[in-house]
């Protein structure tokens, strides 16, 4: 009997038991406390605020490990190059996005899959098929390793659905062309500010926006309240054209 329940067991391969957005904010919480300096891993452990380094918090370790957070050496916790870049670059800076599409796949399984499906990943049904089968997976750890899973992608910016900056300027430089041209009529129906302002509707609502030597922008909004995405899409606009709004040097 016993060793029918042996066999019985599935052990999972080895993976993240945390997503990478949380294994980021871990390995900053290790920075923050110790810096670069070798790290007792029981110390480690008390920094992200557990009273032993085993069980629960060993796995969150190794979790970062898995996303070339940290490394061991003689027994202490180091932080790699990767994790104090992230530490210390705002999530909007360049070398932050690359670090963290670069870490996203570095657990092997997670590149394995993600791989498999050229990133267009099936749904999690055939996902679970997959894992049981081919990957032998314990089919009552699945369930989170999705979701771990899934929100790593979708956190690095690695689904299909994000499509390559270009295209996606590109694209939102002809809707906005698109706008112009048909509020073209009416440029002009109302002022902020003394600016003339683009409107088609009477309703809309203009907030102008100071900006640097005296000059003011102007951002018109014709339904309010506005959706969380509706933020993101107009601070993603605003970086896509970026290098087009802002003056050269020599400006």
């Amino acid at each position: 009997m016993e060793e029918d329940r042996k066999h019985s067991r599935v052990r999972s391969p080895g993976y993240p038991m945390i997503d990478l957005k949380e294994a980021i904010v871990r390995a900053k919480m290790l920075w923050d406390k110790d810096k670069n300096n070798p790290i007792p891993r029981e110390v480690a452990a008390e920094h992200l605020g557990y009273g032993s380094a085993g069980g629960y918090p060993g796995r969150v370790l190794a979790a970062l490990k898995h996303f070339d957070l940290i490394y061991m050496r003689e027994g202490d916790i180091i932080l790699t190059d990767k994790a104090v870049n992230l530490a210390v670059h705002s999530p909007s800076d360049k070398v932050y996005i690359d670090i963290v599409k670069e870490i996203a796949l570095k657990p092997s399984v997670y590149a394995d899959l993600f791989n498999e499906y050229n990133g267009d990943l099936p749904s999690d049904s055939t996902l679970k098929v997959k894992l049981i089968k081919d990957y032998k997976f314990n089919a009552y750890k699945i369930e989170r390793f999705i979701t771990s899973f899934r929100s790593t992608i979708e956190f690095a910016g690695l689904t299909t659905q994000d499509k390559p900056a270009e295209e996606e300027k590109d694209e939102m430089q002809k809707q906005t062309q698109d706008v112009t041209v048909q509020a073209a009529p009416i440029i002009g129906a109302g002022k902020v500010s003394g600016i003339a302002i683009p409107s088609t509707a009477t309703n809309v609502k203009h907030y102008p926006i100071p900006l640097s030597k005296g000059k003011t922008a102007v951002i018109a909004f014709e339904a309010l309240p506005i959706g969380k995405k509706d933020i993101d899409a107009i601070k993603k606009w605003l970086e896509l054209f970026s290098d087009s709004l802002t003056e050269t040097e020599d400006s």
